[in-house]
């Protein structure tokens, strides 16, 4: 804009009165900005209200659209997000994850089920009643909340393209009778409630992908609620207990596999045998440790300190499993010999109470600050061939598909992250007290199939002592009880009938009865 001086020229000089006119209006206009500019107030202020009254009610304008910014403390809902930001997030496009972004460290213990691999299969009853709430209920809402009575509310039950469900129950007198008063609360993908069904058998909504369902007090006391069967069928079918199985999926050919384990076999046992295996680790459990047998400690080991337990804190900085060094068991008969006979370098490393989910999540903080999980205090540097017999005491801590998976854990960790050659032992019959006490989630025999198909899935030698324990005992007319101690771990016959079956698996000779040299 041009300045006064020249506006005011502008005014004498025009001609026409619509130039006089368009003069005089440019003139007030760059007074009134030249006032504003140099500090006159009023005309500031009056520049600054704008289209308001006055400046104070266009402040309180500012104010309330600041009112309406969120904020940042406050959560963002998924309402609040623009279309393209949904879209993104449900599968208009793909969120990239570094590799190797996710570990077991990222992912929170026992979320993981058989509804969520492709490895593990849950047969026809869908009701896990190792996995259910005590004391709670589901509203009218779908929402699940605390109730003085002793409800019991399941895990998920994934529908998938079922469109019935029936419940049923075995009756102390082992009759299978439909569970009437059952309520099961059906829910969409997006976890969104849909309705609440009452009854034995009800028919699934078209959207539903999962459910709930809610016994009263009745099957909640003892044993009653691995009485309960849910099935996703239109009628009641013969009872069946729940489990979980391996798919068949991962179990290679055969003869691929068969034909692979006896070259393992051999390579392994020629390693030995040539002395170019210098250090053979052997790890597990109370078996491998030596309870039972003759001369062990039951203080968890009489030697050195090898692993420490923070999170088993029964004795100050937690619990210490040392060596066996003079009780009588499989690990250490196995040690002398090949120590004596190959001139390898064998530790038995068997700590008693400890289980394959143990291992994988827990462990010691040590004084450098440093937390080492207890697999990564059992596994060193100069380790060349483990030897591994866990499971039985997952069959009481944890459920047999949280057990499969902390055991491929393992063997990753084992295998390809330290890069050690591994055997997989499963562990010998327990006694039929044992396995019917009522404290086991699954039993010795599902240990050995896992262990069987891990192997197989992972290209591994695996001894199945379960079997050859059973196989002996049979041939030589005697029962199994015969060579336990207290129904669970062997005494000494049955720890020296361990060590000559594991040799005779690895294909390496042992001495002949009676002989001295």
């Amino acid at each position: 804009m041009a300045n006064i001086t020249e506006l005011i020229k502008n005014i004498r000089n025009a001609i026409y009165g619509k130039d006089v006119r368009e003069s005089i209006a440019k003139s007030i206009e760059q007074c009134y900005e030249d006032a504003s500019k140099k500090g006159n107030s009023n005309m500031e202020v009056l520049e600054a209200r704008g289209d308001y009254d006055t400046l104070k009610k266009r402040l309180e304008g500012c104010d309330d659209k600041i009112a309406e910014k969120r904020d940042k403390n406050t959560n963002i809902t998924m309402t609040d997000l623009a279309q393209d930001v949904k879209e993104a997030m449900t599968g208009g496009s793909v969120a990239v994850v570094g590799t190797n972004a996710v570990d077991e460290s990222n992912i929170k213990n026992k979320v993981i089920n058989a509804n969520k691999t492709n490895f593990l299969k849950i047969g026809k009853n869908k009701f896990n009643y190792q996995n259910v709430q005590e004391y709670m209920t589901i509203d009218s809402q779908g929402e699940l909340i605390s109730s003085p009575n002793r409800y019991l509310v399941s895990e998920k039950i994934y529908t998938g393209d079922a469109t019935n469900l029936t419940v049923s129950y075995i009756t102390s007198s082992n009759n299978q009778i439909l569970l009437d008063n059952a309520i099961i609360a059906f829910y969409d993908s997006n976890s969104q409630y849909i309705s609440k069904l009452t009854g034995a058998k009800v028919s699934i909504p078209e959207n539903s992908y999962f459910c709930y369902c809610v016994l009263n007090t009745s099957y909640a006391e003892g044993d009653a609620r691995q009485r309960v069967q849910i099935e996703l069928e239109a009628e009641m079918s013969k009872f069946e207990r729940y489990y979980e199985k391996l798919n068949d999926n991962i179990i290679l050919n055969d003869v691929e596999v068969l034909n692979q384990r006896v070259q393992n076999i051999k390579d392994i046992q020629s390693k030995i045998v040539l002395k170019e295996i210098k250090k053979i680790k052997i790890i597990g459990d109370s078996i491998t440790h030596g309870v039972g047998g003759t001369g062990f400690t039951e203080s968890y080991g009489d030697g050195e300190t090898f692993l420490i337990v923070d999170e088993l804190d029964t004795e100050q900085d937690g619990r210490k499993f040392k060596i066996n060094t003079t009780g009588q068991c499989w690990a250490n008969s196995l040690k002398n010999y090949l120590e004596n006979k190959f001139s390898s370098t064998v530790v038995n490393w068997g700590n008693r109470g400890m289980s394959a989910g143990r291992w994988m999540n827990m462990g010691h903080t040590g004084a450098n600050g440093i937390y080492k999980k207890c697999i990564e205090q059992l596994i060193e540097n100069d380790d060349d061939l483990i030897i591994c017999m866990v499971g039985t005491n997952d069959r009481t801590y944890d459920t047999y598909s949280n057990y499969i998976i902390a055991m491929q854990q393992l063997i990753d960790y084992i295998v390809n992250t330290r890069n050690k050659q591994l055997i997989l032992v499963s562990s010998i019959p327990a006694s039929i007290a044992n396995e019917t006490n009522g404290t086991q989630k699954f039993h010795m025999e599902d240990v050995d199939n896992a262990i069987t198909a891990l192997a197989r899935k992972n290209n591994l030698i695996n001894i199945s002592l379960y079997r050859k324990f059973l196989e002996y005992c049979n041939s030589k007319n005697i029962t199994i009880d015969s060579l336990l101690s207290d129904g669970l771990h062997p005494n000494d016959t049955g720890y020296e009938v361990m060590f000559k079956l594991i040799c005779e698996e690895l294909e390496i000779a042992t001495k002949r009865e009676g002989a001295t040299w």
